[in-house]
């Protein structure tokens, strides 16, 4: 989960959807996108870009040039899920 370090209830929203969600995933993780990155816009595109370099980094072992076993949705509290 890609969370606003800025944001004063991150750490407790992303420990409270993680022990809602674990059992549904087999890894999920919080990622904290700090603030005043020289350079960087502040916004959704900076969060996911930096959970992306956090994925690379945890699984950058196990990363090869031809398979990677990981899967990104990027959704926010906007997105909607349509069950039928």
């Amino acid at each position: 989960m890609a969370m606003e370090q800025k944001e004063a209830t991150a750490s407790d929203k992303a420990a409270h959807l993680v022990s809602m969600f674990e059992k549904s995933f087999l890894h999920i993780r919080s990622t904290f996108h700090p603030t005043g990155i020289p350079g960087e816009i502040a916004g959704k595109s900076s969060n996911v870009a930096c959970a992306a370099r956090t994925i690379i980094e945890i699984h950058r072992p196990e990363l090869k040039m031809d398979c990677c076993n990981v899967v990104v949705t990027v959704m926010d509290g906007k997105s909607s899920i349509i069950s039928a």
